[in-house]
Order: structure tokens, then C-alpha cells, then sequence
């Protein structure tokens, strides 16, 4: 015997469905973080992504009211997986230095456009979505982690320079190899992350 199963459709006052509209969405933000990646933030306009798209801008509009939106949708990714980091890395016991900054980097690369926009923009954009996304006090949860318990005033300095080194280390980077982050860099990065973590407090 069979069963149908009937998934209603939701339409929208012009008769757009939700289904197309969170299709239209998903579509709009791979298109954006490619444009950011290549392009930068400031580089990339409405209109941009628009024509990739094949659409009006107010057809986008319908989706996204600006391009800030569009960006802190994006944001919202690595926002998410940077607080799961967070939340291992604090765990006690926590995981080796080289397994958080190792996802660190990869955070980074598998998000190129998000970090790219934000880091390599206007100074207020990184503030704004730092303060945003708890951006700041999470970073601040894993170089506690990273320094461990009770840990003594040099090795919290280190323990955040190790994650600067990382931040920077792989924004440069990116920057290099367009959106990319081949083998070999990704290795000089943790290994200059984890040079600056090492020796005794």
C-alpha cells in the first residue's frame, strides 16, 4: 500500500511560494559569497549580484533589503560554527591547542567571502559584526582555553597571539590565493600559531 503524502505549498501575497522563495534565498547567497570572495564586500554592489542572479534588483530586494543584510546572513555561518569552537575548546578536559587552531583555520577557508568582507572592509564593518555575532567574547573563551587553568600573564599573551596568528596568518592568505587556502599554507599557520602557544609560562 502506498502513501501520499501531501506537502502543502505556502504562497506568498504575489503568489511566490516558500519553497521558491528559500530556494531564490540559498541561491542569492552563494552567488554573493562568491562575488565577496573575488570581488571584496565594497567592490561587489546590489546590482552585482543581481545579474548573477538573472533577476531585477527589486526582485532581490524581495528577498535581501540591502547588501548588509546579504552579509549578515553570510556572517551567521561562522558565526554559528565559530561558537560550537568555543564551546569544545572550553570543555574540560578541552581538546590539543592544535585540533581548536587547526579549526580556527579552517573556519576561516571554508568561509572565505565572510571573513574576507568583514576583515578586509571598513574598520566599522568589523566592529559592527564583532559586537554583533559575540564574535569577541567567544575568541576570548578559546584563548582561555588555549592558555589553560590558572595560566600565568605570559601565556595568555601568548595564547592570543597564537590566535591572532591565526586570524591574520589566514586572512593574508586568502587574500594571496583568491579565496583559497591550499595544503602548505594552511601547515605554515598552524605551525606559526602553535610556535607562538609553545614554551613555559
Amino acid at each position: 500500500m502506498t502513501i501520499d503524502i501531501h506537502i502543502p505549498v505556502v504562497k506568498y501575497a504575489d503568489g511566490v511560494s516558500t519553497r521558491t522563495a528559500s530556494e531564490t534565498r540559498a541561491k542569492i547567497l552563494d552567488i554573493a559569497r562568491e562575488l565577496f570572495a573575488i570581488q571584496g564586500y565594497a567592490g561587489t554592489s546590489i546590482a552585482d549580484i543581481a545579474t548573477r542572479l538573472g533577476a531585477t534588483k527589486g526582485a532581490l530586494y524581495y528577498h535581501f533589503k540591502s547588501k548588509d543584510q546579504i552579509l549578515d546572513a553570510l556572517v551567521a555561518e561562522p558565526a554559528a560554527a565559530l561558537s560550537l569552537i568555543a564551546e569544545r575548546a572550553t570543555k574540560h578536559p578541552g581538546p590539543p591547542a592544535t585540533e581548536v587552531l587547526a579549526a580556527l583555520i579552517d573556519l576561516q577557508a571554508d568561509h572565505p567571502a565572510s571573513y574576507l568582507a568583514v576583515y578586509a572592509g571598513d574598520p566599522s564593518l568589523l566592529k559592527e559584526y564583532t559586537r554583533r555575532h559575540n564574535f569577541e567574547e567567544q575568541t576570548d573563551q578559546i584563548v582561555a582555553a588555549l592558555a589553560g587553568p590558572q595560566p600565568e600573564p605570559a601565556r595568555l599573551i601568548r595564547a592570543r597571539i597564537a590566535v591572532t596568528a591565526v586570524k591574520e596568518g589566514t586572512m593574508a592568505a586568502l587574500v594571496l590565493g583568491h579565496g583559497h587556502l591550499t595544503a602548505d599554507m594552511r601547515a605554515e599557520i598552524l605551525a606559526a600559531a602553535l610556535g607562538a602557544l609553545g614554551g613555559s609560562a
